[in-house]
């Protein structure tokens, strides 16, 4: 008989990174080990679920729940599974797995924040009082824990990654893919390519996501009379893998300190090498292969476009190469959360 975890993970509505990793683990949990994975998106306030979030929930086949903060709903979910995967620490489900006697594991996705407020304390309290810890970057892992620990790891995120890009395919131009806010550099973007001067036909800008500064970019693209700009709007996980397959460059620019990039993941595992920020945990995704600049300068981030346009085809395929190559050492196997839960229900 199976064993039941309840994987938990605050969610803004959307289909997102967060989304992505809970997804990928459940559907391989319930492929491939002896563990039964129900799934818990918990709204963070001021949000809504989207209906792109509930169609992809249902489409994978696992039983999914939507849920509040502090609700009936969650306690019973909790109470009815034998341990708690829960995702960036929130105090409502250690709380309820603690008093359940739960085994608890947290991933955490979010480096620590500087401050000395009782919510930072709060949360570092329930980082630290995890029964075990992983991180999704090097980068997330330093600003929470300073010495080794035998019961903390760095797993990075967890995707479906897509298949290999069919041979046929004449790979052209740049691909970004994000949420459309501040910080994920959208503007940034959308200067260095109208900086860079680059033939459209020949080097096109494909952008996909939603958020609030599309209006902002339908705009300046239209001053500004911006030629080989693409906006996609959302895409679905088929539609964003075949963008990477016929993309030459993955370009993820943000600056924010980012806790880590799963598209730039994505893109190596199909042999499209990345362009990005020196940017929190971007360059640990995006290998030893990419092409770096300062986070926040399109300027820079225009000579990298001009620099990936300009670069000899030997070049190009072994930066590709090597940065699908270095995957193997980077990426941990799905396997390693079940002989977690294994260990926790010891």
């Amino acid at each position: 008989m199976k064993r039941k975890v309840l994987i938990v993970a605050p969610t803004q509505g959307v289909y997102g990174g967060i989304e992505v990793t809970v997804l990928t683990l459940a559907k391989w949990l319930a492929a491939h080990s002896h563990y039964e994975p129900v799934i818990a998106f918990k709204r963070v306030s001021r949000y809504d679920f989207k209906e792109e979030l509930i169609t992809t929930c249902e489409a994978s086949g696992i039983r999914f729940h939507l849920v509040e903060r502090m609700s009936r709903d969650l306690l019973k979910l909790i109470h009815s599974v034998d341990l708690v995967h829960g995702h960036n620490p929130s105090p409502d489900v250690f709380l309820m797995a603690k008093l359940l006697a739960k085994p608890y594991l947290l991933t955490t996705h979010n480096y620590r924040r500087t401050s000395s407020s009782p919510g930072a304390w709060l949360r570092r309290m329930l980082v630290h009082s995890a029964d075990y810890r992983t991180y999704n970057s090097e980068f997330v892992h330093k600003t929470w824990e300073t010495e080794p620990n035998p019961k903390s790891a760095v797993i990075p995120t967890l995707s479906e990654l897509p298949q290999l890009p069919p041979s046929s395919y004449q790979r052209k131009g740049f691909f970004f893919i994000s949420r459309w806010i501040e910080k994920k550099g959208v503007r940034e973007l959308i200067q260095a390519y109208q900086l860079a001067g680059l033939a459209p036909d020949e080097w096109p800008l494909m952008m996909a996501g939603r958020g609030p500064l599309e209006a902002w970019a339908k705009d300046y693209i239209a001053k500004h009379k911006l030629q080989g700009i693409h906006l996609l709007g959302f895409i679905s996980e088929d539609t964003k893998n075949d963008q990477i397959a016929r993309c030459k460059w993955m370009v993820t620019p943000p600056n924010t300190k980012e806790d880590m990039g799963l598209t730039p993941i994505e893109a190596r595992h199909a042999g499209v090498p990345i362009i990005a920020t020196r940017d929190g945990g971007i360059p640990e995704s995006a290998g030893p292969a990419a092409l770096l600049c300062t986070p926040g300068s399109s300027a820079e981030l225009a000579t990298l476009l001009r620099q990936a346009a300009a670069m000899p085809k030997e070049e190009y395929h072994a930066r590709a190469q090597q940065g699908k190559d270095s995957l193997s050492s980077y990426l941990k196997p799905q396997s390693i959360y079940a002989e977690i839960y294994d260990e926790l229900s010891q």
